[in-house]
């Protein structure tokens, strides 16, 4: 091909021409060296002196490319095969170029023109497989690697890729064949035996997979990916603290690979390090903000540390990412309903159904959303549904029967919690709603019976001890009623109801003072309970305290001017003392009745209890 030479004085164009030789020398020399800066230099020096050969702009392309400056090397190349289209270094290097901006349709079609020119080019048929194998088109890309190997049989790359593209077919025994084969050529290739191990892991010999990766990381030990298909397999034998190494060593390594991220954090959930799992998933969103996976993982760990609103961001930006993933819908739901916000979350489970049809959990957490809206119907038939999908689900049962109760069917709702006894007999709770329906129902010494059972099973949930006291009182076990209330106080001294129940059984028992004793703790957590006031004032009355009795009905009343048993109780008092004095009182002298009572002006009542006028 002849070539354009500027015209020129005949010294100076040979001169010129000996000046731009010598500075392609130059670059030469440099890109040989690795001095790839320099040999950009004297490339473009070289340019400047005139017109410059096909060779020139190609050489200029791999230095480029050396540089990892891609998208100039492309425009070198191309400079190069516009001047000789027939250039098989410009094209292959462009193809590779093309591979290596990720534009493999190109790629694909540029290596495609490379073997047109020349057949036999080995490099050229093993790119293609590369792109072929990038764009998932396995058969083609095996294809492709086979007829690189007709015209290379010892080229160990090629024999690695056609490993990789038969383990991509499934095809895991042939791979292990082939990586076997490339390692006979080159044992000392890191790669070959980290996807040797990637076939082990596939095929569950993880014991072989690991042993690979070890090798492939004493070979290769700066290589992150080694060390976190390493930290996979350890993961998978359950060896958490070793995984959890090898992560870390790979974020050292590469501090930009999201899911090794999501590895971490993975497993500082297992262990209930959900701070650190928050960090590790929050660096894996900044890494890649559109991967739903590592946004819904995040919305999970923020919603166990209860930072309501940030997992609802979290999962808001998972569903807008895959809006026809069920689970985001779901996990969006709970924690809307966590945050009090039950409509939106009833709207959420909605969804989650739509998409997902079958999802019983879903039919549950919509019923308990409607439950929470007052939804009672829709509630029940939300969780009956449920129960279709599932019929052995305690949990589902266990909500039908809240809504029975809600809805005052105590005896489906009996039945309901009865079936969770027939599923599992130890569930202390269900024995306790049992027992709470069988209350409701008057049945007082089933009801008995099933506190009893669920204490037997679960002694340290006091809170049933309260519900026993209540049932022995019914049933006039008034020394069994003390025994839960005390035992209930031991271990919850703060709880008001408690020690009014304590008062009224102590009081059935005639142990008056310590009635008393137990209303006035009970004041000191509920110091504007009327009602205690009324117990109080009555077992006052029993003592015979009977001005103290008339303070406590009289305070009763400030704090409830409409409570009629106050009132009456008062009057019976004052009546009996009027009755007793005018009895008492020789005929013709005045009575002289000496009660101090309390006022009832609005602004003193104010004053006293600090409560508005």
């Amino acid at each position: 091909m002849n070539y354009p030479i500027h015209a020129t004085h005949g010294e100076n164009t040979s001169s010129t021409r000996n000046l731009q030789r010598r500075r392609l020398k130059e670059g030469y020399a440099h890109f040989k060296a690795a001095r790839y800066e320099q040999a950009l230099a004297a490339f473009e020096q070289a340019r400047a002196y005139g017109p410059c050969k096909p060779s020139t702009y190609n050489a200029k392309g791999k230095t480029l490319y050396k540089l990892a400056r891609y998208e100039e090397a492309l425009a070198a190349f191309e400079q190069a095969l516009r001047l000789n289209s027939s250039s098989i270094s410009a094209s292959i290097a462009k193809a590779d170029t093309l591979y290596r901006l990720k534009q493999y349709e190109h790629a694909l079609i540029a290596y495609e023109h490379t073997l047109q020119l020349d057949p036999l080019i080995a490099l050229a048929s093993n790119g293609r497989g590369s792109a072929l194998y990038k764009l998932a088109r396995y058969e083609e890309a095996l294809a492709a690697f086979e007829q690189g190997l007709q015209h290379d049989q010892n080229n160990t790359v090629f024999y690695e890729n056609k490993g990789q593209a038969l383990y991509r077919l499934g095809r895991d025994e042939e791979a292990l064949a082939t990586y076997e084969h490339a390692l006979q050529l080159d044992p000392q290739r890191a790669s070959i035996y980290n996807n040797r191990g990637n076939v082990y892991y596939d095929l569950h010999r993880i014991e072989e997979a690991l042993e690979a990766y070890e090798r492939a990381i004493v070979l290769e030990p700066d290589e992150a990916i080694y060390h976190y298909n390493q930290g996979n397999t350890l993961l998978y034998m359950e060896c958490y603290k070793d995984a959890l190494v090898c992560f870390e060593q790979a974020i050292h390594l590469d501090p930009y690979c999201t899911p090794t991220f999501v590895a971490k954090g993975d497993i500082h959930v297992r262990f209930e390090q959900f701070e650190a799992a928050s960090a590790a998933y929050e660096h894996a969103f900044q890494l890649d903000s559109d991967n739903a996976s590592v946004c819904n993982r995040l919305g999970n760990v923020l919603y166990t540390l209860r930072r309501y609103q940030g997992a609802l961001t979290a999962y808001k930006h998972a569903v807008r990412l895959s809006p026809d993933e069920a689970t985001f819908h779901y996990n969006k739901g709970n924690v809307l309903v966590s945050l009090g916000l039950f409509e939106q979350a009833l709207a959420a489970f909605e969804r989650t159904l739509r998409l997902d049809p079958n999802d019983a959990s879903a039919w549950n957490n919509k019923g308990n959303a409607l439950y929470r809206l007052r939804r009672y119907k829709n509630a029940l038939a939300a969780y009956e549904q449920a129960l279709h999908l599932d019929s052995t689900n305690t949990v589902f049962h266990y909500n039908k029967g809240r809504a029975l109760a809600a809805l005052e069917s105590y005896e489906e709702s009996l039945t309901a919690f009865e079936q969770i006894t027939q599923l599992d007999a130890c569930d202390a709770q269900a024995h306790t709603s049992k027992g709470h329906m069988l209350f409701q129902l008057k049945r007082y010494e089933e009801a008995l019976g099933a506190y009893d059972q669920a204490l037997k099973l679960a002694p340290s949930h006091i809170e049933i001890y309260q519900s026993k006291g209540l049932v022995c009182f019914y049933l006039k076990l008034y020394v069994e009623a003390v025994a839960a209330y005390t035992h209930l106080l031991q271990h919850a001294p703060n709880n008001a109801s408690a020690y009014s129940s304590l008062g009224r059984s102590l009081h059935e028992l005639g142990r008056f003072e310590e009635a008393v004793v137990a209303y006035e703790r009970a004041l000191h957590f509920v110091p504007n309970d009327p009602k205690v006031y009324i117990t109080k004032g009555d077992a006052l009355h029993a003592l015979h305290r009977t001005e103290e009795a008339l303070i406590a009905y009289e305070y009763a009343m400030i704090l409830d001017h409409h409570d009629d048993e106050a009132w009456s109780k008062r009057a019976h008092i004052i009546s009996n003392l009027k009755h007793i004095e005018k009895t008492s009182t020789p005929e013709g002298a005045s009575p002289s009745l000496s009660i101090n009572l309390l006022p009832f002006t609005s602004s003193e009542t104010g004053d006293a209890f600090g409560l508005e006028s």
